[in-house]
Order: C-alpha cells, then sequence, then structure tokens
C-alpha cells in the first residue's frame, strides 16, 4: 500500500526517543501496569471479558455471520523502548505481562483469532508520543494484517466448504 498519502499529524511518533516520556504518559502505563498485569493487585475481571466475547460470537452464530475476535494488545506489552523509559525493569517481578497473551491463547482455542501483538512488538513508530493508542502509520499497518488475515480465514473457509462438499458447487 502507498504510504505516501499519510500526512504527519503533531500526535505521530516521529521516532524521537521516549526518554523523557510524558508525566500524563507515564502516569496512564503505570497505571494501566497495576490495574491490568500486577501480580496481587490486578483487576480479575477476565470472566466479564470472556462472557462477553463467547455473547458476542453466539449472538454472530444465531445470525449467520462469522465472528472473528481481533486482540490489540497493550502498548506496553509490545513496547520495550516504552517499558524501558518508565524504568519496568525494576519492577518487572512485579507484574504479569503474560495474563492476557494466556487468555487469548485460551479463547482462540474456539473463536477465530487475529492476535496483533507480533504484528506491532517493538514497533514504536506506530504509536502517538504522548499516547498509547495507534498513530496513522499503525492503523494502517494493522489494517493490512487484519485483512490478510481475514482473507486467509476467508479462503481456508471457501476451500473447506468446497472440500466437504466433493467438489460441488453449491
Amino acid at each position: 500500500m502507498d504510504r505516501r498519502y499519510l500526512e504527519p499529524d503533531p500526535w505521530l511518533h516521529q521516532g524521537e526517543p521516549l526518554d523523557d516520556v510524558s508525566a500524563s504518559l507515564h502516569s496512564l502505563v503505570v497505571r494501566r501496569l497495576r490495574s491490568n498485569y500486577h501480580r496481587s493487585k490486578a483487576y480479575t475481571g477476565s470472566e466479564v471479558v470472556e462472557d462477553s466475547i463467547a455473547g458476542m460470537s453466539r449472538i454472530a452464530s444465531y445470525s449467520g455471520a462469522a465472528f472473528v475476535l481481533v486482540v490489540f494488545p497493550d502498548r506496553v506489552l509490545v513496547d520495550p523502548t516504552l517499558r524501558e523509559a518508565i524504568d519496568f525493569g525494576n519492577r518487572s517481578a512485579d507484574y504479569d505481562l503474560e495474563r492476557w497473551h494466556r487468555l487469548v491463547s485460551k479463547w482462540s482455542a474456539t473463536i477465530p483469532t487475529i492476535d496483533l501483538r507480533s504484528t506491532l512488538a517493538g514497533r514504536t513508530e506506530v504509536y502517538r508520543a504522548r499516547d498509547t493508542h495507534l498513530n496513522d502509520l499503525g492503523n494502517v499497518v494493522v489494517g493490512e494484517r487484519v485483512a490478510e488475515k481475514l482473507g486467509s480465514m476467508i479462503g481456508e473457509r471457501l476451500v473447506s466448504k468446497y472440500r466437504s462438499s466433493g467438489g460441488q458447487r453449491r
């Protein structure tokens, strides 16, 4: 895809070092780490999330639609530069950063899942400089990956239907 049309905006991360993390970004990341990944203080709302995903899957099934779970990982999970900038290494033993990965693995056993962790891993340039959201480039990168994976899933589904019909078109 031609990325020349992307116009930089003031929030676009242009590769500047994150050594000087803004106070608001630092606060947000630390708060998320504590609430989602701290070994003793993390909110254990995974059951609510799991029930919601199962409910969405059921509704899609009832309506005859396919359901695919697309997982956008928290920036702190895939951006080692950010973890370094907030001095996470000295506190890493207190956190379980694999917690959500285990849940995603569990869900993907029964629900088609596109996990974007490997797509975003180490890609600091795809995030807004002072935020944990994707910038324009990041949205293009994940959009391309999701389209690629969905195309592959649809192709596999069509081939499977064709084979199960004995090669007969329906």
